[in-house]
């Protein structure tokens, strides 16, 4: 069994409020009366002690992890450490265990390929990340 359904990714400075409330919905989801969560959610403000090893702890919290969710915004696709986390999970992990949700600004999609599409130059990283399975 994994330690946590679910990964989420996000930028500090923009959707830290979001992930929080995300959390906590997504622990209460369907939760029986006598179960403290229903599900198990890893996010880095609850589930890391300040280590000099973080990346280690991130990794193995990602290696952990059913799921992977990404708050998809021009802050996230700016941050290091959201590309590094989506990257470690895409190179782990299938594309069908990656859910995006996007806070803030455009994730375009191509009906003519039938894949995201790099529209909005704010979430190019994203984007090509996103690209990067096929």
């Amino acid at each position: 069994m994994t330690p946590y359904d679910a990964f989420v990714s996000y930028s500090h400075a923009k959707d830290k409020p979001i992930a929080a409330a995300l959390q906590s919905v997504i622990q209460r989801l369907g939760k029986p009366w006598y179960r403290r969560r229903a599900l198990r959610v890893f996010r880095d403000d609850t589930s890391l002690s300040a280590t000099p090893h973080l990346w280690p702890s991130i990794e193995a919290a990602l290696d952990q992890s059913r799921y992977f969710i990404l708050l998809a915004a021009p802050e996230a696709a700016a941050s290091k450490w959201v590309n590094r986390e989506v990257a470690h999970w895409l190179d782990h992990n299938s594309v069908d265990t990656l859910l995006i949700a996007l806070t803030d600004g455009e994730l375009g999609w191509d009906e003519a390929t039938g894949d995201f599409a790099a529209r909005a130059p704010t979430l190019r990283a994203v984007d090509e990340l996103l690209r990067s399975l096929h």
